[in-house]
């Protein structure tokens, strides 16, 4: 909810393409994937009317077969991979989830703690970093809580 609530800047209760857009844009994230993201949203918009209001957003944030769709979890891991490498380090997801020191700046507030428990639990080989195998596990997980 917080999170659909940072993006619709004008608190319509819907998300525009244009919102979506500007904040992929303040993350950074590279045009391609953004590009990939408005092909997404088009999908999940149900009613057609251009938007996709809570309630298409949270059908398809549920249904585990979205989630798992390698394309989108492929634009959520680049959302994440704030500086294109490939991977995601423990910075990158504090910086994008929100962090002790300053929990304005993510998107959810989750505290440095909570990140560290979600990197221990996802980081199957133990480099200290986010693979796109260990996000897709990450995320399959976390659609059978």
């Amino acid at each position: 909810r917080e999170l659909f609530l940072t993006f619709d800047e004008d608190n319509s209760g819907s998300l525009t393409m244009e919102e979506m857009d500007d904040a992929l844009v303040r993350l950074e994230v590279p045009e391609a994937v953004r590009i990939e993201m408005q092909r997404v949203m088009h999908d999940i918009d149900i009613d057609g009317n251009g938007c996709v209001n809570y309630t298409e957003f949270i059908a398809a944030t549920i249904k585990k077969q979205d989630y798992l769709k390698e394309e989108v979890c492929r634009a959520a891991f680049h959302i994440f991979d704030l500086n294109g490498d490939g991977v995601v380090s423990k910075e990158e997801l504090a910086t994008l989830l929100g962090h002790d020191e300053d929990p304005e700046t993510g998107l959810v507030g989750v505290d440095a703690e909570e990140v560290a428990e979600i990197m221990a639990e996802a980081d199957g080989n133990g480099d200290g970093q986010l693979s796109f195998d260990e996000f897709m596990v990450l995320m399959a997980d976390r659609t059978m809580e």
